[in-house]
């Protein structure tokens, strides 16, 4: 069967889920620490936190990626956001020399598929998710890498959708990329749900 990673990138704990179903789900966390601001620290940090998300990527052998695109909204400072850019940008690098499936989902339309709304907070996010899936999360990047997850089994036709809402939220989202829906279905072997 093909497998399916979904991932919250974050400098400081990046999460991923991969398997192939709800029930066969793992999660793994990835944290880092500033090193320093200048060149050197920084390639440093990302060079470890890389390393070990590219050991994970040649373990799984994903099919489909799902990851949380860039919040262009946030009120994170300057210098934070150009690192997280920075490392966004050499983590899709690492991720499309694994797959050229990989589908980047706006916060807001995580948001929207697990609390219909794309302004909610990461709390809401983090209980609305748990009540819908039974699942306990131990942190808010936990709870978005599950959505996303959820989110890919739902494109994979294995299952996630539960409301009209989500259909139109995933629909959206998939047809902002450049797979059509045929070669999304040609790859993972399935007809999509909607």
């Amino acid at each position: 069967m093909k497998r399916i990673m979904a991932i919250d990138p974050s400098l400081t704990n990046t999460t991923v889920f991969h398997g192939t179903t709800a029930d066969d789900a793992a999660v793994e966390f990835f944290a880092s620490k500033p090193r320093g601001v200048n060149a050197v620290n920084r390639v440093r940090r990302y060079e470890d936190l890389l390393g070990r998300i590219q050991r994970l990527l040649e373990q799984v052998a994903p099919d489909l990626i799902f990851i949380e695109g860039y919040s262009y909204g946030s009120k994170t400072s300057g210098v934070t956001q150009a690192l997280i850019t920075e490392f966004g940008g050499l983590l899709r690098w690492h991720l499309v020399d694994q797959t050229p499936h990989v589908i980047e989902v706006p916060p807001s339309s995580l948001k929207q598929y697990v609390c219909a709304k794309g302004n909610a907070k990461k709390e809401q996010v983090m209980m609305d998710a748990a009540l819908l899936w039974q699942r306990r999360f131990e942190n808010n990047d936990e709870a978005d890498a599950y959505v996303l997850y959820r989110m890919a089994l739902a494109t994979a036709g294995r299952g996630g959708l539960v409301t009209s809402k989500q259909k139109s939220v995933l629909k959206k989202v998939l047809s902002s990329h450049d797979m059509s829906f045929d070669q999304i279905k040609s790859i993972m072997g399935c007809d999509i749900p909607f």
